[in-house]
């Protein structure tokens, strides 16, 4: 969304100006598609779209998921929640915003396009170097 981890920035305020039809536009053109010629096998997408009229959309694209934040965390503080002894809240300040890289979903939708990219399967893939993570839970469920 725009304007998304801005500091000081509440709920209320992130929503206001979000061009939610032009998102529903988009996914139900996707998923019109999508049903009249379903595929073999299931599939997740992740559709990013810009939050903009849709005639000004330049057009979509096939993209790789980013794992680039689209600002940087410049500093985090813990401040106490009143009333709730223990519990805190997590202040951020973000800095500048990134350039993302052009073949990412947040590079594509910051430049105009809708961003579609096709989620494979997440699977277990075994470790050998986190036996003090396991361990440690060893110790706390000790069945």
């Amino acid at each position: 969304m725009t304007g998304f981890g801005v500091e000081g920035q509440g709920w209320d305020e992130m929503l206001v100006g979000q061009k939610w039809e032009t998102a529903a536009s988009v996914a139900a053109s996707f998923v019109e598609g999508l049903v009249a010629n379903m595929p073999k096998t299931p599939v997740v997408v992740n559709i990013n779209v810009p939050n903009t009229d849709l005639a000004d959309i330049k057009g979509w694209k096939s993209a790789r998921l980013g794992h680039e934040p689209p600002r940087r965390m410049s500093t985090a503080t813990l401040e106490p929640k009143v009333g709730h002894e223990g519990g805190y809240y997590v202040r951020m300040a973000w800095g500048e915003a990134a350039e993302l890289p052009q073949d990412t979903d947040g590079g594509m939708v910051a430049d105009g396009y809708v961003a579609v990219s096709y989620l494979s399967s997440i699977v277990n893939s075994e470790r050998d170097d986190l036996s003090a993570a396991e361990a440690s839970m060893s110790k706390l469920i000790t069945r």
